[in-house]
């Protein structure tokens, strides 16, 4: 028998072996080389998982910390949500939404991609999300607070990539939403009883890449009463393929308009996730972040 040592860090952590086993036989040197380089092969292997696992363990801490559960209500509004990476073995992935209270009673909501996954990923959601936060308490204006975020990712831009982003303020005294949205999937509005979703197109280029002066960003005020409904997702959704297709908004437009008279928005969630699912041939292939915003009448109890 030959065995070759693994090491990590100086210090034995198993012998990577061979054997004869029907007659002894003498090992000769290009055997032993072959048994140095398979082993050391298997240890950088070894290594490689191990940093991946690390970084995977940083990553979900971080976006942990930085992405605490969405509240069920805020304000006049209450909320349905939904986030899942593509892949099973990883809670970590480039979609995100966030929800925060605006002056003058109004409420912000953010469904974003961010394109990468892992840590670098998890770092760049906080970079964007923190920064649209910040700029929007200022001035909640959309369209300013998206080119505000934009001029500040590519002046201290750590990375290559982009974000695509819709944001929206909705104000119950006014009874309206207005949004912008940075390439954004379209997503959709429906009035409430309504057989018809109205679609928010993007109005703006993508965030972190460079733009002329003429491909700036651009707002909608949209009307948005007690009852009325608002669907905000990724591309995870529209993306799911079927037999011959892709769902598309179209396909999530029909779900989202499809339910009963009176359907809670957790049954929508759920119903929106069921029938996505079974129209894929094989899975949600990407990320998928999606958040359901439904206007509560003035009078409702609030939690903020």
């Amino acid at each position: 028998m030959i065995a070759v040592p693994i090491r990590r860090g100086g210090e034995w952590i198993a012998l990577l072996g061979a054997g004869v086993a029907d007659a002894p036989r003498d090992w000769t040197a290009e055997d032993v080389a072959l048994m140095e380089t398979a082993a050391g092969q298997t240890q950088a292997v070894a290594e490689l998982a191990e940093m991946l696992a690390r970084e995977h363990r940083t990553a979900q801490a971080f976006q942990t910390t930085v992405s605490p559960p969405p509240a069920e209500r805020l304000g006049a509004y209450r909320f349905a949500s939904h986030y899942a990476a593509a892949l099973s073995e990883s809670a970590v992935g480039g979609d995100f939404y966030d929800q925060f209270p605006l002056p003058e009673g109004r409420i912000g909501v953010v469904v974003g991609d961010v394109s990468g996954k892992g840590l670098d990923a998890a770092v760049q959601t906080a970079l964007v999300k923190f920064t649209l936060r910040a700029f929007a308490g200022e001035d909640p204006a959309p369209a300013r607070t998206l080119e505000r975020v934009n001029r500040a990712l590519l002046a201290h831009r750590t990375r290559t990539g982009f974000t695509t982003l819709c944001f929206v303020v909705f104000d119950a005294a006014a009874g309206t939403l207005t949004y912008a949205s940075a390439g954004h999937e379209t997503c959709l509005l429906r009035p409430k009883n309504s057989a018809e979703a109205r679609e928010l197109e993007a109005t703006g280029p993508l965030l972190g890449v460079p733009v002329a002066d003429e491909e700036g960003f651009a707002e909608r005020t949209l009307f948005f009463a007690p009852g009325d409904r608002c669907l905000l997702y990724t591309d995870g959704l529209t993306e799911v393929r079927g037999v011959s297709s892709r769902l598309g908004v179209e396909g999530v437009a029909r779900i989202f308009c499809g339910g009963p008279a009176g359907e809670d928005l957790e049954a929508t969630r759920e119903r929106l996730l069921g029938e996505a699912a079974r129209f894929a041939e094989n899975g949600f292939g990407d990320d998928l972040a999606l958040l359901l915003v439904e206007a509560l009448p003035l009078s409702a109890p609030t939690l903020r």
